[in-house]
């Protein structure tokens, strides 16, 4: 179902015991979590002043698997939050949804502090401390959840954060980036991480390690040096786009080179930002409703090549050397236009 009103839906239709406001009562010109039912899809759209917004999630197409993928759309007189959180492991759910929770309890109660000097990565710092410390999270022991907030403002401005893998695109005058330090290829060695430079990736790299996330939220914490910022201003029917690593990762990967043979791309130099083939995906068309059906739709499809198969991955190679390698995973994407 489709929520084109900004009517504030009630909590009792929130089966998610993890994702509700902490707070007595919602203050809030909208506000939504999705999905509602981790086993089903969910869809939402609404007019939020001078912004319009759209966001949806897709469970991964595993039978009986509940989706850890979390979105947040809340909005009021003074800002809009936007996030988008991936949770991981067992009680990779659990731990998004609390976090959602505790951000959007955050976003009203520090409204008026978060218009005057805007810091998200404040705002997720404490709001992990807040999850951390709820009773709830006791059921929160093993995995955790990436994470990717937006905050926005009627003038434009925009303050994003973002720990983990999710996707922060902006669209402006016509220009499609990808923001943030997506190019880190986070490889695990014994009990820590360290990172491959863009310029050092091959098909063959990115591929074997893409499933690691790199920093995330944990019953650790956070760490804030392991925060990625951006920000800037919008201007009318410029696009801020957010999502999870199951649709990026469904994305074309871009190579260099025009060879259809696996074993020669399999060490060429690649882009993974998915600006290329995103920007084909969304066309001309400017309305965030449209555009997240018609990139998730798409996404299904490339998903579903590997539906059943006991495969990673399913390279198909165009003749310019493109590459797609789908995933299965819970996708979520949200679109907002100024």
């Amino acid at each position: 179902m489709i929520t084109r009103t900004a009517i504030v839906p009630t909590l009792e239709n929130n089966t998610d015991r993890t994702t509700r406001f902490r707070s007595l009562r919602p203050e809030a010109d909208f506000f939504a979590t999705l999905p509602k039912n981790p086993l089903e899809k969910a869809q939402v759209a609404a007019i939020l002043g001078s912004f319009s917004v759209a966001a949806a999630v897709s469970p991964a197409v595993v039978s009986g698997r509940s989706c850890q993928d979390k979105g947040v759309i809340f909005s009021d007189a003074h800002m809009t939050l936007l996030a988008v959180l991936d949770g991981f492991g067992r009680d990779g759910g659990i731990f998004s949804g609390l976090l959602s929770s505790h951000l959007m309890d955050l976003a009203q109660e520090h409204r008026m502090e978060l218009t005057n000097f805007p810091d998200p990565k404040k705002l997720l710092v404490t709001a992990v401390a807040r999850m951390l410390s709820d009773p709830d999270s006791d059921l929160a022991q093993v995995g955790g959840t990436t994470a990717m907030i937006s905050l926005l403002f009627s003038d434009g401005r925009f303050f994003s954060a973002s720990i983990g893998d999710s996707a922060h695109y902006s669209l402006q005058g016509g220009l499609l980036q990808r923001q943030m330090d997506y190019f880190k290829l986070w490889i695990p060695d014994q009990h820590s991480l360290f990172y491959v430079p863009a310029n050092e990736q091959t098909l063959s790299i990115y591929l074997g390690f893409r499933k690691y996330p790199g920093p995330t939220i944990t019953r650790e914490g956070i760490d804030p040096n392991a925060i990625d910022e951006a920000s800037g201003t919008l201007n009318p029917g410029d696009l801020i786009i957010l999502m999870t690593d199951g649709i990026t990762k469904n994305l074309h990967i871009i190579t260099n080179s025009k060879s259809n043979s696996p074993i020669r791309l399999a060490e060429n130099p690649i882009d993974i930002s998915g600006c290329s083939d995103l920007a084909h995906l969304i066309g001309p068309v400017r309305n965030p409703e449209m555009i997240v059906g018609t990139v998730l739709a798409d996404i299904d499809t490339r998903r579903l090549l590997i539906t059943g198969l006991n495969l990673p991955s399913v390279l198909r190679i165009s003749e310019s050397g493109a590459v797609l390698a789908p995933a299965n995973d819970d996708e979520l994407m949200i679109v907002l236009r100024a």
